[in-house]
């Protein structure tokens, strides 16, 4: 005899199993699971009336939590499986009133709290992007998974930047993927998982409610940019240059213009592409929300169809997974696939 689907929530507290302790109090967890550019989070919201978690049970700042769901008869009778959300670092605690609650908010964050808060000045010379981050990562015992191409770093300063910000604002240069995961530093190429298969397929009828946006946007898109560089190792000079698939000069050009200034003339080159990929990335979005599903996550891709114009092959930015009662939806935001300009 069925049942019925259910989901439910795992939660640890410092290696210990606290999901009986707080089952009759919970309210509502939260997960955002993003693709790049900051943390994952996890939000739990308690039912704080006997002020227990005010008192005795009021956690510590710092506490390592752990949070995964357990998916029973989801899609159908058998359809059965597991979602791991990973580590988190409590990071912020908050209580309200009427009715009386407590939130306990964490990020995807190593143990070592300088990782985002020790301002570092350091001169990298003569190294790669994995290579700072092999660094990096060690420092904060972060196993590192580098699935993007080999770039050559001249010179960069870290000028009194916490190594988070410094890291992921790097990545952000060069349109790579940064993410911290489960005591892993994760630094992909988009491009790359763009080009994977669908996991999954998504209509109108998709979206609970019917509640789904789509954005189709010219600004913000470019198809060149100009960027200046060094005109030599010691020299102050500068030269531009624009890199663009069509001329600068055409009546269709819209031309980003990169305010930083490279090293030389290839790094130039290789930050333009990838700025312009990054900025057409938010040309077209879609955002909607779904019953939660265990095959998508941050960082697959979709085929969207039954839309007309906005159907086609979509990226995930971002899931967020609300369990409230047995009832597990899933917020998506995604941009549309399209063609990137090729590194040059």
């Amino acid at each position: 005899m069925s049942t019925g689907r259910k989901c439910e929530a795992v939660v640890s507290f410092n290696g210990q199993n606290v999901t009986g302790n707080i089952n009759s109090f919970l309210k509502n967890i939260s997960y955002e699971d993003v693709a790049k550019d900051r943390s994952d989070a996890l939000s739990i919201t308690l039912s704080n009336i006997d002020k227990r978690w005010l008192n005795d049970w009021y956690p510590t700042k710092g506490d390592s939590m752990r949070c995964g769901f357990i998916f029973t008869n989801w899609n159908g009778e058998g359809d059965n499986f597991k979602k791991d959300c990973g580590k988190f670092v409590l990071d912020e605690i908050s209580f309200s009133g009427n009715p009386s609650t407590a939130v306990f908010s964490g990020l995807a964050l190593p143990a070592n709290a300088s990782f985002n808060t020790k301002r570092r000045n350091k001169c990298w010379s003569k190294i790669t992007i994995e290579k700072i981050a092999y660094t990096i990562g060690r420092r904060y015992r972060l196993r590192l998974q580098y699935q993007a191409p080999k770039i050559s770093i001249t010179e960069l300063e870290q000028s009194d930047e916490d190594d988070s910000s410094f890291l992921y604002n790097l990545c952000q240069e060069y349109n790579l993927g940064m993410k911290v995961y489960d005591d892993k530093l994760v630094i992909y190429d988009p491009g790359e998982l763009e080009r994977k298969d669908p996991v999954a397929t998504l209509t109108p009828m998709s979206f609970i409610g019917g509640d789904w946006s789509y954005t189709d946007s010219l600004d913000g898109t470019y198809n060149g940019a100009r960027i200046a560089y060094k005109a030599s190792k010691n020299s102050t000079k500068t030269k531009s240059m624009y890199v663009g698939t069509v001329k600068e000069t055409a009546d269709d050009a819209r031309t980003l213009r990169i305010s930083k200034t490279a090293n030389n003339k290839a790094d130039a080159k290789y930050q333009a592409v990838a700025q312009i990929n990054a900025s057409n990335e938010n040309a077209t979005k879609l955002t909607g929300t779904i019953w939660a599903d265990g095959k998508i996550c941050a960082g697959a891709t979709v085929s969207v169809t039954g839309f007309g114009k906005p159907n086609g092959k979509y990226f995930v930015e971002q899931c967020t997974i609300n369990l409230a009662g047995n009832g597990a939806t899933m917020t998506v935001t995604m941009h549309k696939v399209v063609k990137r300009i090729r590194r040059v």
